[in-house]
């Protein structure tokens, strides 16, 4: 579930071309490098560290953790219904490059990455039928691992007040999630019996989980990264972002 979040790679290797006007610590990928894609890969590794904790000059905020502000539905069938809301992801940054190709002349980024392991937390509801019905709400940790994600952003360039500018209409996110374990905690009172029913049926249940939250995920996921990808690139020009060199 998690992944991109899983995603958010898209709004590092946006920052790595930035031209030297901007801060020395964004690495630099001309335009005309015969390596691009490459020398991009490893600008993603230099910027870590300054992701994680925000890049507030360019408007960018902390990836740790990463925030999704929409309910997410976790199952929707007669038996068993459950969602979550204040979803934290954790480790968004801890993944590895498979792909990464750079197309300016049909104005697209493709991207493949992997996650060994990622966290999510959230509020949850879960209402379901085992021998007698058990609903409760509560807080909720879910471990995700081997998560594949691949994507593709498109962009196009704009006429401004600053000059030609790089702006992204759309992005496509797959997702694959190959298991997760959770903890499910019910809030005190008479939910507190229930707490092992439901994490019985909440590990049992994950195929169904994670075929109903990834479609939810990839869609606040790409919202998401449109964003924070646009609200990066209106600090500088076309060929700010994408300087004419090697």
């Amino acid at each position: 579930m998690l992944y991109s979040i899983i995603f958010f790679l898209n709004i590092i290797f946006l920052t790595s071309f930035v031209s030297a006007e901007v801060p020395s610590y964004i690495p630099i990928c001309g335009r005309r490098n015969p390596n691009l894609n490459e020398c991009v890969k490893n600008s993603v590794d230099t910027l870590r560290p300054k992701l994680r904790d925000g890049i507030p000059e360019l408007d960018v905020p902390s990836t740790n953790p990463l925030f999704m502000e929409e309910g997410l539905p976790l199952a929707d069938s007669p038996d068993f219904k459950a969602g979550a809301k204040n979803v934290k992801i954790f480790n968004a940054l801890d993944f590895e490059v498979k792909r990464l190709n750079v197309d300016l002349e049909n104005k697209k980024i493709d991207i493949d990455i992997f996650f060994k392991k990622m966290k999510l937390q959230g509020d949850y509801h879960v209402k379901a039928k085992i021998v007698v019905p058990v609903e409760g709400s509560g807080p909720i940790d879910i471990d995700a691992e081997d998560i594949e994600s691949n994507s593709t952003m498109i962009f196009k360039i704009i006429n401004t007040k600053k000059g030609k500018q790089l702006f992204f209409t759309s992005m496509k996110c797959k997702l694959r999630i190959r298991d997760y374990k959770s903890t499910f905690v019910a809030k005190a009172g008479a939910n507190d019996q229930f707490a092992d029913a439901i994490n019985a049926v909440i590990n049992t249940n994950r195929v169904e989980i994670i075929e109903s939250l990834t479609p939810s995920l990839e869609k606040a996921i790409a919202s998401k990264l449109l964003e924070l990808s646009n609200r990066i690139c209106k600090n500088f020009t076309y060929d700010e972002l994408f300087p004419d060199r090697e």
